[in-house]
């Protein structure tokens, strides 16, 4: 015999009938679901509780009018990561992000991606690959253009993020740390005086 649990997370058929969503399984095989609550216009993020097979809805992001279009991936090391459209006016929007960075942790780093044009962000899909590398594609409705946008645009920043060996601030070769963000071979230098004031070679 088989059987199914089924979990109602938003009530109303009206209100389910816009509600935007997107889930994926992490490496141990647990669930997260991220969604648009329309009612609220909240980006809602939900997974099991743990120890049992409820689904427990929290806030992702609560300002303004937050989370439609929006798409989810984890991370081989089961950071999970969330790009999303926030709703400006009925013709303006922006590219935003979120991330948490355990399985379990809470979600921070709510960052604008883009906002170079009125209305950009719609259409979004976001990855990891191997490398922890973040890849978001997504939609310029201004200029109906695709665009896309990755975690690596963002070295010489100084923090050291995924993707990076090191970041020292700048993206100056021949400082330890290369342009690209990779650690650069150190060369010891002997001092050696090849002539004095007296005249004398050491």
């Amino acid at each position: 015999s088989s059987s199914s649990r089924q979990h109602t997370i938003v009530v109303g058929d009206d209100v389910a009938s816009q509600v935007d969503l997107d889930m994926v399984f992490d490496s141990t095989g647990k669930l997260h679901l991220v969604y648009y609550d329309p009612t609220t216009q909240d980006l809602m993020y939900a997974t099991r509780g743990y120890g049992n097979n409820d689904l427990l809805a929290t806030q992702i992001d609560i300002n303004g009018d937050v989370g439609k279009d929006v798409s989810i991936a984890v991370c081989p090391d089961d950071s999970v990561h969330v790009a999303y459209y926030e709703t400006l006016s009925p013709t303006t929007g922006r590219l935003k992000y979120a991330k948490k960075e355990a399985s379990w942790g809470s979600f921070g780093g709510r960052v604008v991606v883009d906002e170079s044009v009125a209305n950009t962000g719609k259409a979004t899909s976001i990855a990891c690959d191997d490398e922890g590398i973040i890849h978001i594609s997504y939609q310029d409705v201004t200029n109906e253009n695709l665009k896309y946008a990755n975690s690596r645009d963002t070295c010489g920043n100084g923090v050291v993020e995924a993707g990076e060996a090191c970041d020292d601030g700048n993206t100056t070769s021949w400082d330890s740390c290369s342009a690209t963000c990779t650690v650069e071979p150190t060369i010891d230098l002997n001092l050696v005086v090849v002539a004095s004031p007296d005249g004398v070679v050491e």
